[in-house]
C-alpha cells in the first residue's frame, strides 16, 4: 500500500495540465473509472509514472498532505492517459479540455442521482 502510495503521488507532480474549471464528463465508450485505491491503479502507475523524489519518504509525505483530495481517478482507453480529479482541479497526462471533463463529472452526477432515487426510502440518507 506505500507503494502504491509513493507512486500516485509522483503522478501529481508528473502530470503536466491543471485545470481549474467546473466539473465535467468523457463519453462511457472512452474513459474505465477506477477508485483510486484499486491495485489495478498502482500497477498502471508502475508501468507509466517516473519517481521524481529522491527518497520514498518524501513522495510518502507529499501524498498524506493531499490524499483527502483525491476524489476520482480515471483512465482513458484509447491513449491509456490518466485523469486525477483533485476536488474541481483534473490532472491530465494529455491535452484533455476543460469542456470535455465538465461533460464526464455532469454525466456522473447524474447517474449517482438516478442511483440514489431508485434506492428504497429506508436507505436514503
Amino acid at each position: 500500500m506505500k507503494l502504491h502510495n509513493l507512486i500516485l503521488a509522483s503522478l501529481i507532480i508528473v502530470t503536466a495540465t491543471l485545470f481549474a474549471q467546473t466539473p465535467a464528463t468523457l463519453s462511457p465508450s472512452m474513459v474505465i473509472e477506477i477508485p483510486v485505491d484499486s491495485p489495478v491503479v498502482a500497477q498502471y502507475l508502475l508501468d507509466v509514472t517516473a519517481i521524481p523524489f529522491t527518497t520514498p519518504e518524501q513522495m510518502e509525505i507529499f501524498f498524506q498532505a493531499h490524499r483527502d483530495d483525491i476524489t476520482d481517478f480515471v483512465i482513458n482507453k484509447t491513449d491509456r492517459s490518466v485523469y486525477l480529479l483533485l476536488n474541481s482541479t483534473f490532472i491530465t497526462t494529455n491535452d484533455l479540455t476543460a469542456e470535455d471533463i465538465n461533460r464526464h463529472l455532469a454525466a456522473k452526477a447524474l447517474k449517482m442521482r438516478e442511483d440514489y432515487l431508485t434506492l428504497p426510502v429506508d436507505e436514503k440518507k
